[in-house]
């Protein structure tokens, strides 16, 4: 009997797993997309893949995928975490606490939404500081707390 294009997918996905354990970023983008392709309403997939963009930097991409997960999927919290760290990792400060908010809403007591809402909170401060620094003519100051 063939295979559905659902069990397929899931098959691709597997592989695409493989390659992200061992950081292979690139590849497993491939696989996830491929599984995309055949069930493109499967919430995993562009979440995986939004890791993966995660993982190179491309935070655009990485929000453009988190938020597909979520249009499929309103309460994938791995999926708020990442799109609040590509927005933090972009300066947008105001939609990363959003996002956070939106997890912490969905599951109050995930300890990764904690670690990741007390991690937002340090940075947060962090560019606060440094914002006030630049203020006042302290580029040394600023440097230092961004540090």
């Amino acid at each position: 009997m063939e295979k559905t294009d659902a069990e397929k997918a899931n098959e691709i996905k597997v592989q695409g797993n493989e390659h992200f354990k061992k950081k292979e970023y690139t590849k497993a983008i491939e696989y996830y997309t491929q599984a995309i392709n055949l069930n493109p309403i499967e919430p995993s997939y562009y979440g995986n893949r939004a890791a993966c963009y995660l993982g190179l930097n491309k935070f655009q991409k990485c929000i453009d995928d988190c938020n597909e997960t979520l249009n499929i999927d309103p309460k994938f919290t791995k999926a708020w975490i990442r799109k609040a760290r590509s927005n933090m990792s972009l300066g947008n400060f105001s939609e990363a606490q959003r996002c956070l908010n939106n997890a912490l809403e969905i599951d109050p007591k995930d300890k990764a939404v904690q670690d990741e809402l007390a991690q937002f909170k340090k940075v947060e401060s962090m560019f606060a500081d440094a914002k006030k620094e630049l203020e006042n003519n302290q580029l040394s100051g600023a440097l230092m707390e961004v540090k």
